[in-house]
Formats: C-alpha cells, structure tokens, sequence
C-alpha cells in the first residue's frame, strides 16, 4: 500500500520488509493535483506484479496491502490510494484472485464481509468489519469495489488479508504431577509483544463451550488462564504443574487475544483431557485381600500406587521414605498397576498390621504416572499425586491376658470394628 515516509532510503526498506509481496515501489515527492496525486507528498507505493503502475490507475494504490486482523479482537481493513468514497467496499474471499462467486466468500462470526467504508480521506479509506469470535485462520484476498455488489463484482485485487490465531481443532492433555505445556501452532502467530492467552472451561458438550459464563477448569498448582509464552513463535503455553483436580470432567480450550474478561475467549481451538486420577477413598481390611479401583482418565500400564502415613491431604506431594506404609510382607506398596485395560486396579496383597500399628484413617493413596523404579522398589519423590483417603480396618495389636480358673474376656480395640463380623483364636 501508500504511507507517508521521509524519503526514497525508507520506501525501499518498507519494500524490502514486504517481500515477496512487493516487487517494487514508487516514491512520491511532491504530490498534487496536476499529478494525480493530491494530498500524497512524501508517499511511498509498494508495487506488486498484480498491481497496475500508478501512473495509469485512477487511484495511487499499486502497493500490496496485507491487512492483518487477529481472531477475538476488533478488525479494521485499510485501503489506500485517491478518490474513495464513502459507499466503496471490500470483500475478502477464499482463493487466490477475485470475482469467484458466492462460495468463495470467507466467514466469520462477528465480520461484516463485504462491507463498506467506514471512514475515508483524500489517500485512505478504512473497513471496521468487527470482530471474529472464531473461525479458520489463513491468508485470503482483498478484493475491492467502486461501491457495493454482488461477489462476483469484487474483480480487483488490492492485496492480501490475513487472519491471525491459532488453528483450531486440537487434542490437547496435560497429566497430573508434570509440566504442562500446550502447544497450539497458527498463523502469523509472532507478535511482540505477545498478548494471547489460553482459557480451560469445562466442556458440557451441549454446544459452544467457549461463550461467557463457562466455568474455568480447576487444578492445584495449574495457572487458569495463562499468558502464551513471549518467544520467537508465540504458540506455547506454560501452565504450571498440575496436582489435583478433577481429571473425570470433560474439558475445551479456549483462546483470545489481549483480553479484558473471560467472555472474550470465545475461540475454541480444541478439547482438553487431565490425565490421572481424582480424588475418592479406600478401605481395606487386614487379613483380607486388598483391591483398589481408581476413578479418572487417560490411566496406563506404567501407573503405580503408593500408600504413605499421614491424613495430610499434600502428603504424597512432600513423602518421605519414613512416611511409605508398611503394612507386612503380603502387602504390596508400592504396587504396579494390573496390566489389563482400563489400568485402573491395584491388587495390593494382604496387611497383616497397620503401620506403626496405627489402624484407621491416618493413611493417603499416592498415585505415580511411571516410577523411575519397578516396584516394589521405591523413590517417594515418583509418588506425588494424592488420589485420596485410604483406611485399614482392624485390630490394635496387644497382648491379652486370662487366668486359670477364671473366665476370660478378650477386649479388642482398632478400626471399623464396629462395622464388621470377625472372630479371634488363641493358638
């Protein structure tokens, strides 16, 4: 396009930051009305090869115009040259030259297109055509008309027009216990600086989830929403490490640029699974087999779980080796998984006695993604994730005590005793 400069030097590095799309340019010194330029002293003109030279067109406009606009922000096209008017307009459409009917037409919720000027000077005219709540992101072409028409009226070219944001469709997972970095690739993505940032809503699947009033995603330790990490390709997201939440919740992404309130991530670039477990609680009986079934999603062969000491609900976070439950010989923990789909089942063995010979509730289920050791060897550091309350019911150990001759009455004190049938025999 045309824009006012000091002089030639800088019209030809405008051009050369356009390239390929300028092939060439035109510095106008002294622009007037016996030229044909009025009003455009010290204006330099991009050129590209389907562009008219200015000295034949009836506007001075044989630059390439490449409009940007960004998905969730407001949107002006501009279109430079002389002798525009009010009821001119532009249409952007889906191919590589103008005048293609109808279904060429490029679409957004929110754009006007085509639309007519909204406002115009002696070398200018400007398009607000709204704002994209969503939709693809590519780069189309300008196409311009002397007043409105149809599609196929749109014949001439005037550049190109980019919408700017990510791509949308996505499988996107983070899981419990790691970094969760989510990369979304786009067009024209690079900013600086960059102000994108990603918003994750629970997903009814009823309809549009990324709308005003989506509730946001809960996780500990999970930044929600998060800014996009300001590097060269702007189309990463650093969101922290996950710890707890609920992974059983269906999840959108939802994305927006530079916003105010959490209505104005309205583009949904894909769904969103949180891999591990959620929070539910375990009993176990000693003496009786031990299984344990656990509640969430995304669960493999390589999870393994982990009973620690203590009712501390960030326990797992902060185990140590002094705090991994021993339970006996004929219980496992910690224990790999059971190797058949959904990996959702943990037959830990038989507790003789509780540790510290503690029965009861003062226990926590700790959840590993892959231990860096096969089980039963353990690192207490692999087992960060708490998947909820674990009890063990039964007897306090303790010596008892009768005399010859007299009755004997054995007292027994524990946990969910109250709750079970049981039986003793002295041996």
């Amino acid at each position: 396009g045309c824009q006012e400069l000091p002089g030639p030097t800088q019209c030809c590095e405008l051009c050369a930051s356009n390239w390929p799309q300028c092939l060439s340019w035109q510095f106008i010194k002294e622009g007037n009305a016996g030229n044909g330029y009025p009003g455009m002293s010290f204006y330099c003109c991009l050129k590209g090869s389907f562009r008219p030279d200015p000295l034949t067109a009836s506007y001075c406009d044989s630059g390439y115009q490449d409009s940007q606009c960004t998905l969730t922000s407001e949107c002006t096209v501009y279109v430079t040259g002389s002798g525009l008017e009010t009821t001119d307009s532009v249409l952007v459409v889906a191919a590589t030259s103008c005048g293609a009917g109808s279904s060429a037409v490029a679409a957004w919720p929110g754009i006007e297109n085509p639309k007519t000027a909204t406002s115009v000077s002696a070398t200018r005219g400007d398009f607000a055509v709204g704002k994209a709540l969503t939709g693809e992101v590519a780069e189309y072409a300008l196409c311009y008309h002397k007043g409105p028409g149809n599609a196929s009226d749109y014949t001439t070219r005037v550049g190109a027009f980019t919408m700017r944001g990510p791509t949308r469709s996505h499988t996107l997972n983070c899981t419990l216990g790691a970094e969760c970095r989510i990369h979304i690739p786009g067009v024209a993505l690079r900013s600086d600086p960059a102000r994108y940032h990603l918003l994750l809503v629970e997903d009814s699947g009823a309809g549009m989830p990324c709308t005003a009033g989506a509730t946001p995603a809960v996780f500990q330790d999970l930044q929600n929403p998060d800014s996009v990490e300001d590097n060269n390709d702007d189309d990463t997201f650093a969101m922290g490490t996950p710890r707890k939440g609920d992974t059983l919740t269906r999840y959108a992404a939802c994305w927006a640029n530079d916003p105010s309130s959490l209505a104005d991530y309205t583009h949904h670039v894909g769904s969103f699974t949180m891999i591990g477990p959620t929070e539910t609680s375990q009993t176990c009986i000693m003496g009786l087999e031990c299984n344990v079934s656990l509640r969430g999603t995304g669960f493999t062969g390589a999870n393994a779980v982990l009973v620690g000491v203590g009712a501390f609900v960030d326990l797992c976070r902060y185990l140590l080796n002094s705090l991994a439950a021993d339970f006996g010989a004929s219980f496992a923990s910690p224990k790999r998984v059971t190797s058949v789909a959904p990996y959702d089942n943990y037959s830990l063995g038989r507790a003789l006695f509780a540790h510290d010979n503690a029965p009861g509730s003062d226990y926590r289920l700790c959840w590993s993604v892959a231990p860096t050791l096969e089980p039963p060897a353990k690192e207490v550091a692999d087992y960060q994730i708490d998947t909820g309350s674990f009890t063990l019911h039964g007897p306090v150990l303790a010596d008892q005590r009768c005399t010859l001759t007299l009755p004997c009455e054995l007292s027994l004190t524990g946990s969910g005793l109250d709750t079970m049938d049981y039986a003793v025999m002295v041996v």
